[in-house]
């Protein structure tokens, strides 16, 4: 539950789930207690990345991706990484600068389901920019100029939160203005401005007095050799 809730989960929450844990496992507690708390629970992440993710996918998709060239020599190998960059860069380019508005779609799904859940949550006005937020039987205090909510998910992934949402309705504004600028349009075109450039064969390189990189040495693995292939696993 600590790892996988995400919606919306306070420092005050947290400290009670590990008050929990410890009751349940006295060494599980102590192991996680150990690691410093920034780098595995959200409530302890920095605001400034705009991000809650908290797995690795993009490690194990580019692994995934090397699968089919781990085989290679070191040069083809760094080639096939380098020709596999470039395409990727500039088709992310294309598919980006053909978008229409300056939201990400991410951030519109995002926004459409605060769209359907904002109209249970009852809002009252305490200040200039405060704002008093009833939902789910739980209260929550949001400001708007400061662009804040105790429920945390504002603050950390820079998308107004249903709680949010709910007060920039109620003062007839645009949500999609209180999204955090590292979701822009333009700010992912400059992330994919810089291309990789094209390089020609290796027969077209220039030719130079370092010694030309050798295959490794033949090494008899010992014992009897298996007549047998290992079947490749699909995972």
């Amino acid at each position: 539950m600590l790892l996988e809730d995400c919606k919306t989960y306070t420092k005050e929450e947290f400290e009670k789930y590990m008050a929990e844990m410890k009751e349940m496992s006295v060494p599980g507690f102590t192991y996680l207690n150990l690691i410093p708390t920034k780098h595995w629970a959200r409530p302890a992440f920095s605001t400034k990345c705009k991000s809650g993710m908290m797995l690795n996918n993009c490690c194990e998709s580019f692994n995934n991706v090397l699968r089919k060239c781990k085989d290679k020599p070191v040069l083809e190998l760094l080639e096939w990484i380098r020709r596999y960059n470039m395409t990727r860069i500039w088709s992310k380019s294309e598919r980006v600068a053909k978008l229409e508005g300056n939201s990400m779609p991410s951030v519109i799904k995002q926004l459409g389901i605060a769209e359907k859940e904002y109209r249970h949550c009852r809002t009252e006005q305490s200040g200039p920019h405060e704002y008093e937020v009833e939902y789910n039987l739980d209260r929550w205090i949001i400001d708007l100029e400061k662009r804040t909510c105790n429920c945390f998910k504002w603050d950390l992934t820079g998308i107004p939160c249903v709680h949010a949402y709910a007060c920039i309705k109620k003062r007839r504004g645009d949500p999609k203005i209180c999204v955090h600028e590292a979701y822009s349009k333009e700010v992912y075109v400059k992330a994919y401005s810089h291309f990789i450039k094209a390089l020609p064969g290796p027969k077209q390189w220039e030719k130079t007095d370092h010694p030309q990189p050798e295959p490794p040495a033949y090494r008899k693995i010992p014992g009897k050799p298996s007549l047998k292939k290992k079947e490749k696993r699909s995972w």
